[in-house]
């Protein structure tokens, strides 16, 4: 391995050297000004979690439940950006820990999976998540964690 990075060295000098004595270098002169646009970042911070309190296994079929975004139970995160700016946001559950539990539809300030959105005067946004959950007959009726995903961006 030494003797092989000792020879791709070697030949390497020499390849400059040679373009050195052809006269291929040229010097060049001049000057340029460039200008950069810092923008604020957006961020999102979890304030509550969504909580469909009381569901109930049904003894027959499939139940839904219904979390409204309005609600005092409704998942709330706080997006936070340049003030005044457009933004695009989604969200999705993943990842519920008991089989026969899951949540059909996701909502996001009112829409279904995405939506926009404007920014206050003091750059932020309340993102109140909620949707529809399925149980089926015979789920396991004990406490369920799962995961939620919220994306955002500006337009």
């Amino acid at each position: 391995m030494l003797v092989q990075s000792s020879l791709r060295f070697a030949c390497l000098v020499l390849i400059v050297a040679g373009l050195g004595i052809n006269g291929i270098f040229a010097q060049v002169t001049g000057s340029s000004t460039a200008a950069i646009s810092i923008e604020r970042a957006l961020t999102v911070s979890w304030l509550t979690d969504p909580s469909w309190s009381d569901v109930t296994v049904p003894r027959e079929n499939t139940a839904e439940f219904t979390l409204d975004f309005r609600s005092g139970s409704a998942g709330v995160f706080m997006l936070t950006g340049i003030p005044n700016s457009p933004v695009s946001f989604s969200v999705e559950f993943e990842d519920l820990s008991e089989a026969g539990i899951f949540v059909k539809t996701a909502c996001i300030n009112g829409h279904e999976s995405n939506g926009t959105g404007l920014l206050s005067d003091t750059g932020s946004l309340p993102l109140r998540i909620g949707g529809v959950m399925s149980v089926n007959a015979g789920a396991d009726a004990k406490k369920t964690m799962g995961t939620v995903t919220v994306n955002i961006d500006y337009n």
